[in-house]
């Protein structure tokens, strides 16, 4: 789609590989304080593009995708979005592509190489919204399969939790009170912590997704 974007960089300006650093492209995009930032991979432009058209229709500038590897930072970049890649930070995710949609299509029996891939997208997550945090910028974590209708931004203006989601699931054990595809955190210590600790129990046997660690 065909967007205009009043806080966007020219990339052409800056060397092929990491034009700034995190701290400074956020800073570049942020909008008191507050930003949006969503993880993507090469198998996921098209979802990709139509939430940033999304997020335009309602006034959203104040963005930035991270992306998995190298093809998908490049191609994020010919789409004109700001964008961040660290293979320090999400790892070696290339192997990723053709396992994007696992989090789209339930089975009973899973491919075990899916599932390792499907869970290293999951650790990615919650690795840049921990570093995210750590600068202590506010964010909005968001999937790139969502759809905004609202300014969310607007809607979390009088927010005064250093967290904020809406999953209300409840499991065989818990209550699941985050979503991990979507949330609002406060660029806190306690909330790095909260990330790290997911993070560490992520680590751990057995392997589940982000938003069971979140919970």
């Amino acid at each position: 789609p065909s967007v205009t974007y009043s806080r966007i960089i020219d990339f052409k300006q800056f060397s092929p590989k990491f034009p700034l650093e995190l701290s400074e492209l956020i800073e570049s995009q942020m909008i008191g304080n507050r930003v949006l930032i969503t993880l993507c991979n090469l198998g996921e432009m098209e979802f990709l593009e139509n939430m940033v058209e999304s997020l335009n229709s309602v006034g959203v500038r104040n963005f930035v995708v991270f992306a998995t590897d190298d093809a998908s930072y490049s191609q994020i970049q010919k789409l004109g979005y700001p964008t961040y890649f660290s293979a320090t930070l999400v790892g070696n995710l290339t192997a990723s592509y053709e396992n994007q949609f696992l989090r789209y299509i339930k089975k009973k029996k899973e491919v075990p190489q899916r599932r390792e891939n499907f869970i290293a997208l999951c650790m990615a997550k919650l690795k840049v919204a921990r570093e995210v945090a750590r600068l202590g910028y506010d964010f909005i974590f968001s999937d790139v399969d969502i759809v905004y209708l609202k300014n969310p931004f607007q809607e979390l203006s009088m927010c005064d939790l250093s967290c904020f989601s809406a999953e209300r699931k409840v499991s065989k054990t818990y209550v699941m009170g985050v979503n991990s595809g979507f949330y609002f955190l406060k660029g806190t210590a306690r909330s790095f912590e909260m990330l790290n600790h997911a993070i560490k129990l992520q680590e751990r046997p057995p392997e589940l997704p982000d938003q069971n660690h979140l919970n």
